[in-house]
C-alpha cells in the first residue's frame, strides 16, 4: 500500500485543546469519542461521524451516517468518497466544528487568508462585525447582539461572513443552513426571509441596509 503524503487537519473552531491532527495512516475515523481515530469532542459530532481515507493517490472523505452531516467546501458529503484538496474546508455537525485539510506541499498562510481566519484564534474578524466560531457569538462594534441569532441564522451568516465580498450561492447557503433537508431544494423565499431576519439583528438601526445583498440568479454576498 502506498505511503500517504504528509497531511494534517487544522482545527479552526468547535473543539478546545486540539489545534492540528496529523493524518499518518491510510484510514482515519473522525468521531466524538474513542475508539474513533480522531476524537473531536463536540455535542454535534456523532460517535462515528466521518472517515478520511488515502486511496493510494489522494485523500477522500465520506460521511458515516452522522446525525448532523459532513460538508466539504459548503457541499454535503454522502456515504460515497469525496476528494479533498489542500486548503479545503470541512464542516462537521452543521459547522459546529470547522476544519481545514492541508498537505505539506502547500502554503498554510494562504489558506488562512482565503477564509479570513487567524490560525492562532477561533475568531473571525472584519470591520464592524466579529464572529466567534467556537462560542457562536456575534459582535457588532465589539458588543454582543441585543437579540442573539438563532442557530439557523448563525449557520447562514457564518459562510457569508467567511466569504465576505464573494457571492455565496443558493446551494452553499442551503447546505449550511438547512442540513436537515439532506440536499433537497430550499426555496429562495426561505433563504430571503432568513437573511432579512439576520440583517435586522446585526443592524437593528438599519445603518447598513445593503450589508447582505441579493445577487440575482446566484445567491447572496456580505459586504463589510
Amino acid at each position: 500500500m502506498a505511503v500517504p503524503p504528509e497531511a494534517i487537519l487544522i482545527v479552526r473552531s468547535g473543539v478546545q485543546g486540539v489545534e492540528r491532527v496529523a493524518l499518518t495512516g491510510p484510514r482515519h475515523v473522525i468521531g466524538r469519542r474513542a475508539p474513533a481515530d480522531i476524537v473531536l469532542d463536540n455535542e454535534y459530532v456523532s460517535g462515528n461521524h466521518a472517515e478520511i481515507v488515502f486511496d493510494g493517490e489522494s485523500f477522500t472523505i465520506r460521511d458515516l451516517g452522522s446525525k448532523n452531516g459532513t460538508f466539504v467546501d459548503g457541499k454535503p458529503v454522502g456515504d460515497g468518497p469525496v476528494a479533498l484538496r489542500s486548503g479545503g474546508r470541512i464542516d462537521l455537525g452543521r459547522a459546529a466544528v470547522v476544519l481545514t485539510f492541508q498537505t505539506a506541499d502547500s502554503t498554510m498562510t494562504r489558506t488562512a487568508s482565503e477564509v479570513g481566519i487567524d490560525t492562532h484564534s477561533s475568531e473571525v474578524r472584519a470591520g464592524w462585525l466579529t464572529v466567534h466560531r467556537g462560542s457562536r457569538e456575534v459582535l457588532v462594534g465589539g458588543e454582543p447582539l441585543e437579540a442573539p441569532l438563532s442557530r439557523k441564522q448563525f449557520d447562514v451568516l457564518a459562510p457569508l461572513y467567511e466569504a465576505r465580498g464573494r457571492v455565496c450561492s443558493w446551494q452553499e447557503i442551503a447546505a449550511q443552513g438547512w442540513p436537515e433537508y439532506g440536499g433537497a431544494p430550499v426555496s429562495h423565499d426561505q433563504i430571503a426571509q432568513l437573511t432579512y431576519q439576520i440583517r435586522l439583528k446585526i443592524d437593528p438601526q438599519q445603518q447598513r441596509p445593503d450589508s447582505i445583498k441579493s445577487v440575482q440568479g446566484i445567491g447572496y454576498r456580505l459586504d463589510l
